[in-house]
């Protein structure tokens, strides 16, 4: 008998101490492609040594967060990083579903780069070597 009182006793004080932190959880999709999910997105919470990648449905989970103010990171190659301030409270699950947007690319500043390279003498071969002309 006192041995189911003791295990209630350990079970009732882990479940106590699980309470006390927070989590994040969400999904992160592709502004360009009708809201599609970001398969493997990088997630981070800044200056902390939690992060994750997103699933193939786009959804993340972070668990065990001490409750806070944070900075959420996302990143995918191509497109624009994210960061975006989260309140985590105890014993909650702070819900986000974000859209990551393309890197623009001014193909003006391409054609102006290429020119004044071509104005030095210098020349751009197909595999990536510069050569004088």
């Amino acid at each position: 008998m006192k041995k189911a009182i003791l295990l209630c006793f350990v079970l009732f004080t882990i479940c106590l101490s699980a309470q006390k932190n927070g989590s994040i959880a969400g999904n992160i999709l592709d502004n360009e492609l009708h809201n599609e999910p970001l398969v493997f997105a990088h997630i981070e919470l800044e200056n902390t040594p939690f992060q994750t990648q997103t699933n193939f449905r786009g959804y993340f989970e972070i668990e065990g967060i001490t409750p806070g103010t944070y900075t959420l990171i996302v990143r995918y190659p191509g497109y624009e990083s994210l960061e975006l301030p989260l309140i985590v409270s105890q014993g909650q699950a702070t819900q986000i579903q974000h859209e990551l947007s393309a890197i623009r690319i001014n193909i003006n500043e391409l054609v102006s780069e290429e020119t004044s390279r071509e104005a030095s003498g210098i020349k751009t071969s197909p595999n990536s070597r510069r050569t004088r002309k």
